[in-house]
């Protein structure tokens, strides 16, 4: 009798018959485009009711064995390690299973690495809150999922071919980890993190994300609302680079200040934030952000003698000028423009002043909306370590 429970193996499938889905991107539906897909009976399609294009990456196991992104001819990226498959739907649910009559192999979601989502989509309040949902429920997805906003539609993010990447996904989650080298570039944001900002209801920011023919480019943030958990808007990349600044997420990157008729660019080695928070009453609250940057002289247009201390501190003034602009321009558009609390505030109040959060929180970023009627006051201070490995690289006709 023991036997009958060692039957480990029953729902087995091998792993030639598998389906590995890498990525899905998801777009709001288009008449033209359903009519030339397979879609449910005319009687199950509620009136209504949000429809989706939902496009899914599968991987071609056998085109990855030869390794590298070329083809073997030499020249061009090769085009069948991937293939996409797009359906039409009302759920999420319901498009996955479609995909049983469009493919030959069981789709298996334990490997999906990216979720793109379009702008469209977003900006609904029960689309977005609604596919999420599916990505947290269904137990073959992780949280880790990484989530992206595009600029336009999703699908074509998934169909970029970079010539020298077999995956286009892949090639797409390498450029999201690059937030050591820009601070344009807003960390990663995963299935798990989202999750948790919409059970808060409270406001937060997506990476954003623009297929271009051969490439895509991963800059700028798009704005989402707690109360509602839709997409109100996007930040441009310098807005997003001073969100960084204030949100302390700043690992590296550059400032260009301009010095006379040149350019001097300062190189971002090390940055620090402070909040302070003086209440008077809630609708008089004062926040006071200040930043440590240390760094050296990347590049410079204008020749200048850098072993002057005298030099080296205008140019200190100059780059804490032009971070306190950058920061400033981008409270300028979350607090006035979408109103909203992207920049840890209201986190900071609900960590360091919890009795004035709980007056608060029910109309920080809607209601009354105290955040809109907060003061935001930023103060630099910048270190120029070095200025790199020459003080200058030619000699002024006067010398």
């Amino acid at each position: 009798m023991l036997f009958i429970f060692m039957t480990g193996c029953w729902d087995r499938i091998e792993l030639e018959e598998r389906g590995f889905v890498i990525g899905v991107a998801i777009d709001a539906v288009k008449e033209e485009e359903a009519n030339e897909m397979e879609e449910e009976e005319e009687e199950d399609k509620p009136k209504g009711v949000q429809r989706f294009v939902v496009t899914y990456q599968f991987v071609i196991p056998d085109a990855l064995s030869g390794g590298g992104g070329a083809s073997s001819q030499g020249g061009g990226s090769t085009s069948t390690a991937t293939f996409n498959i797009s359906s039409v739907g009302d759920t999420m649910d319901s498009i996955a299973t479609q995909l049983a009559t469009r493919t030959s192999r069981t789709p298996y979601f334990q490997h999906l690495q990216m979720v793109i989502i379009s702008e469209d989509v977003a900006k609904s309040e029960l689309g977005f809150a609604n596919v999420i949902d599916f990505f947290t429920r269904n137990q073959e997805m992780r949280r880790s999922i990484e989530v992206l906003i595009a600029k336009g539609e999703a699908k074509k993010v998934l169909e970029v071919m970079p010539p020298n990447e077999k995956l286009p996904v892949m090639y797409i989650r390498s450029i999201t980890k690059n937030t050591d080298k820009t601070a344009r570039m807003l960390p990663l944001s995963r299935v798990g993190d989202i999750e948790e900002h919409l059970l808060r209801s409270e406001s937060f920011v997506i990476q954003r994300v623009k297929g271009l023919k051969t490439e895509v480019k991963v800059a700028g943030s798009a704005v989402f609302q707690g109360n509602k958990n839709n997409l109100v808007g996007f930040l441009n990349e310098e807005e997003t680079e001073g969100l960084n600044f204030i949100t302390e997420e700043v690992k590296r990157g550059l400032i260009k200040i301009q010095v006379q008729d040149n350019l001097v660019v300062y190189d971002i080695v090390n940055m620090k934030r402070q909040i302070r928070a003086e209440i008077q009453n809630n609708n008089k609250i004062q926040f006071t952000v200040a930043i440590d940057s240390e760094g050296m002289v990347g590049e410079t247009f204008e020749r200048l003698d850098f072993l002057d201390p005298h030099i080296l501190r205008k140019l200190e003034i100059k780059v804490g000028e032009e971070i306190e602009r950058l920061m400033m321009d981008t409270i300028k558009k979350v607090q006035h423009d979408y109103k909203k609390d992207v920049l840890g505030f209201g986190a900071y109040l609900k960590g360091n002043h919890y009795d004035t959060w709980k007056q608060v929180k029910d109309d920080w970023d809607s209601g009354e909306n105290y955040f809109s009627q907060s003061k935001i006051k930023i103060e630099t201070n910048v270190t120029i370590r070095r200025q790199g490995n020459v003080n200058k690289t030619e000699k002024r006709k006067e010398e």
